[in-house]
């Protein structure tokens, strides 16, 4: 199940934006977001979705369940731990998602030149 669908974001990723221009362009088209910015963010995060759940992964595996649980355990409610102690050993992987995320956006002039 999980590793089924973290092979398939791989894969989709592995698709350039070039090759799914025609296909964009038919359905920002048709939902009436052709040349609007939101139609531009709408697919510049769906094409950079595989890439940051991918590489998020990798940093939620390395948290290990005994911090959490040692978080329960003091009293901490779920929200808590996940902001106090989780979210702050991922801040690296937040950043690097950033940096790639604005690169590749900032690179990607085809793209917002198309839509």
């Amino acid at each position: 199940g999980r590793q089924m669908l973290m092979k398939t974001t791989l894969i989709l990723h592995a698709f350039p934006s070039v090759a799914l221009l025609i296909a964009v362009y038919y359905i920002l088209n048709f939902l009436g977001l052709f040349d609007t910015l939101f139609g531009v963010l709408l697919v510049k995060t769906a094409l950079q979705i595989p890439m940051t759940a991918w590489i998020i992964k990798g940093f939620f595996d390395n948290v290990p369940w005994d911090v959490e649980w040692a978080g329960l355990i003091d009293g901490c409610s779920r929200l808590k731990v996940w902001l106090t102690i989780v979210l702050p050993m991922i801040k690296p992987g937040i950043a690097a998602i950033s940096i790639f995320s604005f690169l590749s956006g900032w690179s990607e002039f085809l793209l917002l030149y198309m839509f």
